[in-house]
């Protein structure tokens, strides 16, 4: 399961403000950044990760935020892990709230 939501998640790199989607298992982070060539990150006052997380979770979604990856304050990465039992149908959703959660999250950028 962990390769079939990998697969399925890295349709979320064609998003303008996702820097990077790194996945170990059914342990997933995806990294946010302001311009994907440089990778550079966003302003810290934006709190991009926490904003993402917040969305998320009025979808239904539970999400973990983490800020500070590219220097110790700067770099937002939200982190995913799914239970062990989860279905194909289940990942399916969670790709399509993540897409959604992070389509409008960058809109109001």
């Amino acid at each position: 399961m962990g390769l079939y939501l990998s697969q399925k998640i890295s349709k979320l790199n064609s998003l303008p403000i996702v820097g990077d989607i790194r996945s170990k298992g059914l342990m997933l982070g995806i990294e946010f950044v302001q311009y994907k060539k440089e990778k550079t990150p966003f302003d810290r006052g934006k709190k991009l990760s926490e904003k993402v997380v917040n969305t998320a979770f009025n979808k239904g979604l539970i999400l973990f935020a983490e800020h500070g990856v590219a220097d110790g304050d700067l770099g937002d990465i939200i982190n995913l892990t799914p239970p062990f039992i989860l279905k194909e149908s289940v990942a399916d959703e969670i790709v399509h709230l993540l897409e959604e959660t992070v389509t409008e999250v960058q809109k109001q950028l």
